[in-house]
């Protein structure tokens, strides 16, 4: 199981993937928040992941 948070500002959002262990498995910067650009970074993971979004 993969472990997604996501930090989603106004123009941006910044996206990183953790495995159970804490260890980095991916992250990116998303640049003015397409969902074009979310589905392609979750496409590009191995297995499903748990998701939390952080609206400010």
């Amino acid at each position: 199981m993969l472990y997604t948070g996501i930090d989603y500002h106004k123009r941006y959002s910044v996206v990183c993937t953790v495995d159970a262990e804490g260890r980095r498995v991916q992250s990116a910067r998303i640049d003015q928040n397409e969902p074009a650009a979310f589905a392609a970074y979750f496409q590009r993971l191995p297995v499903s992941s748990r998701t939390v979004l952080e609206a400010c």
